[in-house]
């Protein structure tokens, strides 16, 4: 290769032009990170007062004894936290979003621990809640070998239900199909985890089905 070639391989940059052009870069980059703080300054550090109960030991005074979601801020900090790099404008429909999703939650719940004796001692109360999005249940590993999709995430919410603490084990699912079938619904999988108490609880869930459509 001779030395011209090299010279027209290099396709050197006019200096006065090559530094125009990183100025102009580094201006944009600053302003880029100005607008991601501004937007981060404007989010809302109200929360919301869940229609969930808290156990005793939670309970204080600020939360009326239930438990409180977490405000844009707060949500937005910890995704940051998590590196999965949000966008702050989001944070106006995904907390929203998020504290419906958990409330549906709380009425599944409350619906499986109907004749259970709950509102003998003032009624059921949330003790905990953990994710657990990379540990996959038996449930939903069972379906996903029969073809069908994996959930997106899990969660472990454990109930007390007058001093007997009930684990119920939820997935989450998307693209399922809704009213309007274009699949951007969310499906929720709730039920009480496998244990002594929870088999008992899914068998008598399944002896009401069975015995209320009879009736029909």
């Amino acid at each position: 290769m001779s030395e011209t070639e090299t010279e027209e391989l290099k396709c050197p940059v006019p200096k006065d032009v090559r530094d125009a052009w990183l100025k102009q870069n580094q201006q944009e980059s600053s302003n880029l990170a100005q607008s991601a703080r501004d937007e981060e300054g404007t989010l809302s550090t109200d929360r919301m007062v869940s229609s969930i109960p808290k156990t005793a030991e939670h309970s204080d005074e600020s939360s009326a004894e239930r438990w409180v979601y977490p405000s844009p801020k707060m949500f937005y900090d910890a995704m940051k936290r998590k590196n999965f790099h949000p966008n702050a404008k989001d944070m106006q429909t995904i907390v929203p979003v998020h504290n419906a999703v958990n409330e549906q939650v709380w009425k599944c719940i409350l619906h499986w621990e109907k004749g259970w004796g709950a509102e003998k001692c003032g009624g059921l109360t949330l003790d905990k809640f953990e994710g657990n999005s990379e540990k996959i249940s038996p449930k939903a590993r069972f379906l996903s070998l029969l073809g069908f999709t994996k959930p997106f995430d899990r969660h472990d919410w454990t109930v007390d239900r007058c001093g007997k603490k009930i684990v119920y084990v939820i997935d989450f699912y998307k693209g399922y199909p809704g009213p309007s079938g274009d699949g951007s619904s969310l499906y929720l999988d709730v039920r009480p985890k496998l244990t002594l108490e929870g088999i008992k609880m899914r068998l008598y869930h399944w002896w009401i089905n069975i015995t209320t459509t009879h009736k029909k």
